[in-house]
């Protein structure tokens, strides 16, 4: 949008001078959008971590495919669909949190009995 101000093809009108940029109707759908894909690249990088395959739509009308295919199994109109989507990676990320504590406990419990085991082995 930027660039079509730069080269003087469009010319942007704040209509809202006098609200604050907090009372407008969608900073909340905004901020709640920006948390959302937080939590998603919070997600991404677990998958990574722990070399589980994330396969992405290879173009956009496999996206599109893909959000045919969550509405439907959602039985959810559009416009409510990115809560839903937002209630399921909150979940999701609830999910791997618990994971991530139960591999640290597995961990910590592994290296007590390491420890052990070096002990019994010196005994």
């Amino acid at each position: 949008m930027n660039e079509f101000g730069d080269v003087g093809k469009a010319h942007f009108i704040d209509l809202n001078k006098e609200e604050s940029p907090y009372n407008l109707p969608y900073t909340q759908k905004i901020k709640a959008c920006e948390e959302t894909e937080r939590k998603l690249d919070y997600l991404l990088d677990q998958c990574k971590k722990n070399v589980i395959p994330v396969n992405p739509p290879e173009n956009i009308d496999g996206f599109l495919q893909q959000l045919r295919r969550i509405k439907e199994n959602k039985k959810k109109a559009i416009n409510l669909l990115l809560e839903e989507i937002q209630k399921d990676v909150r979940q999701q990320e609830s999910f791997i949190q618990e994971q991530n504590s139960r591999m640290k406990d597995a961990e910590a419990s592994l290296n007590n009995l390491k420890d052990s085991l070096q002990v019994l082995n010196v005994a």
